[in-house]
C-alpha cells in the first residue's frame, strides 16, 4: 500500500512460544493519517529537544489555519461568481428586450427577431444551469 504525504504506519510485533514449543507470531500495522506525528514519533522528537513537538504542533495549526482560510476564500468566490452571474444575466436579459423592442419599432423586423432569439437562447440556458447545479 502506498502511503500518502502526510500518512504514517506504526508495525508492532510481539513473538511468543507456547508450552508445546510452538512458535507464535503477531503483527500488527497501525496507520496514522493527518499533519501531527503519532505520539511515538514526537516522543522521539522531544528526546533531541524538547522545544520540537510544541513547534511540530504549532506547525499543524497554522496549517490547518492556512487550509480553512483557502476554503473560505474559496467558498467565498463561487458566491460572488453566482451573484455576479444572476445580475450580469438579467442585464443581459433587459437590454435585449430592449434592443428587440427597439429594432422592432424601428422597422429592423430581422434584428428585433435576432435580439428576442438570443435572450430565449441565454433564458434557457441559465435555467437549464441552475437546474443541474
Amino acid at each position: 500500500m502506498k502511503l500518502q504525504k502526510n500518512q504514517m504506519t506504526k508495525t508492532e510485533r510481539a513473538a511468543a512460544t507456547d508450552n508445546d514449543g510452538l512458535s507464535l507470531m503477531q503483527e500488527k500495522q497501525v496507520f496514522f493519517s493527518g499533519s501531527i506525528p503519532h505520539p511515538d514519533i514526537l516522543k522521539g522528537y522531544s528526546d533531541i529537544d524538547s522545544s520540537f513537538p510544541e513547534r511540530i504542533l504549532k506547525i499543524a495549526e497554522s496549517h490547518a489555519k492556512t487550509e480553512d482560510d483557502a476554503q473560505k476564500s474559496l467558498v467565498r468566490g463561487n458566491v460572488v461568481s453566482a451573484i455576479l452571474g444572476q445580475i450580469l444575466s438579467f442585464i443581459f436579459g433587459v437590454v435585449g428586450i430592449g434592443a428587440a423592442v427597439f429594432l422592432g419599432i424601428h422597422g429592423n423586423t430581422m434584428g428585433a427577431v435576432a435580439a428576442s432569439v438570443a435572450v430565449i437562447v441565454q433564458a434557457v440556458v441559465s435555467a437549464i444551469v441552475n437546474k443541474k447545479g
